[in-house]
């Protein structure tokens, strides 16, 4: 079982950016995304859910929420062993969102055809995204080497 907790901490330690709990939240979605898309038995023990913002995973909004919109600049201290597959994708999106700005990753969650606008419910913050949706969308929209559990194209960035 993966730990969402560990896996946004991991994200946190990749970023050479300014990563706030807006932007950490958004490049999780997607690490997220493209780890339930590739490994059919992977459990996260967390499910994103749609709030008025975007895809949110509860815990690590409240763990980083003191921040507000400045830069985290530590991690929660959680240990966590990091598999290959988590590794790589948070490789992959921390590469891919590394020059945008916060309203452009924004931008890209609030796609009009996309699963948070498919999900979203105005003032309904428990409204989670279902995980079969995110894995046919990740699936549609990513190239994977299932050899070497590596990202090789990420169309969704």
């Amino acid at each position: 079982m993966v730990d969402i907790l560990s896996l946004a901490n991991l994200v946190i330690e990749r970023s050479s950016f300014k990563i706030s709990n807006l932007r950490l939240q958004k490049l999780l979605y997607y690490v997220y995304g493209i780890m339930v898309a590739v490994d059919d038995d992977l459990i996260i023990n967390e499910y994103p859910e749609a709030w008025e913002y975007g895809p949110v995973f509860p815990t690590v909004y409240h763990t980083y929420k003191h921040f507000g919109i400045d830069r985290i600049k530590s991690t929660d201290g959680t240990p966590a062993y990091y598999s290959d597959l988590s590794i790589s994708a948070v490789n992959a999106v921390v590469e891919g969102f590394g020059t945008l700005k916060d309203f452009e990753i924004v931008a890209r969650t609030h796609q009009p055809r996309g699963l948070w606008r498919q999900t979203y419910r105005h003032g309904i913050k428990n409204n989670t995204i279902s995980i079969e949706k995110i894995k046919k969308h990740f699936r549609k929209n990513i190239l994977i080497d299932n050899e070497d559990t590596k990202i090789i194209s990420n169309n969704i960035l």
